[in-house]
């Protein structure tokens, strides 16, 4: 759902979020758009960031302009470990 999300917001603005404005940018147009009318916002249904099953923040990194990372620290909730599940794009 967060992929989508981005993917979309990118396809809109040209750019993925950057890792400053984060997954909120997919809720509220970021302050910093050179052309906010082409944000078409929010691109999340449910009006509010999901938590992953441990219920916390899902991690969120804009690796460049067209990728970016989002991952979860996994059950030990501890960045770093080899639970954490990421995918990057």
């Amino acid at each position: 759902m967060l992929e989508g999300a981005v993917n979309m917001y990118e396809l809109e603005i040209g750019s993925c979020p950057t890792t400053q404005q984060g997954l909120d940018a997919l809720l509220v147009a970021p302050t910093e758009l050179s052309d906010k009318s082409k944000w078409k916002g929010p691109y999340l249904d449910h009006l509010q960031l999901p938590v992953d099953p441990w219920n916390n923040p899902y991690q969120y990194k804009a690796v460049s302009a067209t990728a970016f990372r989002i991952w979860s620290y996994g059950p030990d909730c501890a960045p770093g470990t080899k639970d954490d599940i990421s995918t990057e794009l």
